[in-house]
Order: structure tokens, then sequence, then C-alpha cells
């Protein structure tokens, strides 16, 4: 159990950050800079939310096996990156838009570039919007069990949904173990909600309003 917590561990530390990175940079080109028919890009975006799962599963196969990326981390990494991006532009573009434009206008007659508007004042004050991602893309990715199980097929890669598949025998299931193990794999999720719970609603409530 404690090479699968290891694993998801180290994919969500990978994964979350970064893809939030990308997807706040995304939404301040979309929202902020003034870009060229930025609502068709958003659009565009979305559509990737349109995509069921299941319908890529074998392409997504394919490609990972010609470029050796199975059971490996950066293959199922690249894999959660590419179906979470829409759904974090959706949330921040949304929060985004309710932040003043006035805001930037102050923030160049002080001299500030597009890095230092996104970097200083934008995520700042995003944080609501940031936290409520941390939870839900954190909570996605941890409890992810298709792609995982596909990607991945060697024990000791796996993460906790797929290991924990293991405690199911041919003739049964080792159910005081397997209770265990759901126990142990719920401690991450619940200390990261503890810590981003109290921007959770009013993060919500931002993308809403966009």
């Amino acid at each position: 159990m404690h090479t699968y917590l290891k694993n998801g561990v180290i994919i969500c530390g990978l994964k979350v950050p970064l893809g939030i990175l990308i997807e706040a940079l995304a939404a301040f080109a979309i929202t902020r800079l003034n870009i060229r028919h930025s609502n068709k890009v958003f659009m565009i975006f979305l559509i990737g939310m349109m995509l069921p799962m299941q319908a890529a599963l074998v392409p997504i196969n394919l490609a990972m096996s010609r470029l050796n990326l199975t059971n490996t981390y950066f293959g199922l990494f690249y894999v959660y990156l590419g179906f979470g991006i829409p759904f974090g532009i959706l949330i921040l573009r949304g929060f985004f838009r309710s932040i003043p434009k006035e805001i930037d206008e102050a923030a160049r007659i002080d001299g500030c570039t597009n890095w230092k508007l996104f970097w200083n004042v934008i995520l700042p004050i995003s944080k609501p919007a940031i936290a409520t991602l941390v939870i839900l893309d954190f909570l996605s990715t941890w409890n992810e069990f298709l792609l995982a199980s596909l990607l991945i097929t060697e024990d000791k890669m796996r993460t906790v949904p797929a290991g924990l598949m293991n405690f199911f025998g041919d003739h049964g299931a080792d159910y005081p173990l397997l209770s265990a193990g759901v126990l142990i794999s719920v401690i991450p999720i619940f200390i990261v909600y503890l810590v981003f719970q109290k921007y959770f609603v009013e993060g919500m409530s931002g993308a809403v309003k966009g």
C-alpha cells in the first residue's frame, strides 16, 4: 500500500501544480490580454470536455505504447494533464472575468508587464479559484482508475485505485485489507480539503458568475 500511495503522490504532485499553472496562463490570455477571437479559443478548449474518456482509450493506448510511455509516471501524467486542462480553464476564466479591468490599468501604470500582472496581481486575487481547482484536481487525479489501469500494468507502478484491486482474488476479496487500504487512501484527500476548503465555495461562485 505504501508503494501505491507514493505513486499517487508523485503523479498528483506533478500534475496538479503544473496543470493549474497552464490553465491559469491560458485563462489569463483569454480574459486579460484582449487577444483576437478569445471566445472562439475558449470554445476550442471546451471541446475537450465533450470528448468521452472511453472514446479515446484505444488511441491513447496506441500512442503511449509507440512512445514507450506505458508503465511510466510521465505517460499517465501527460494524459491526465490533457483531460484536466479544459475544466481548469473553465473555472479560472470565470473567476478572472470577475476581476475588474481597472486593476489591470492601475498595474500597467505602475510599470507591470504582462507577466508581473499575471504573477503579482491576478494570481494572488484568484486564490479562491486556485484552491478550488487544487481540491477538485487532486481528487479526480487521485481517484482515477480507468486510465491508470490501462497505462500501468506493473504492480510497483500502480496508483491507489488500481492497487486496491489486488485485494480482490478469484474466489473473493480480502475485505479487512481492502477496508484498511480505502481508509488510508482517503487521508491525503482529507488533508488537501482541510487546507483549502475555506476558499472552495468562493472559488466555485466566481466560476458560476463568469
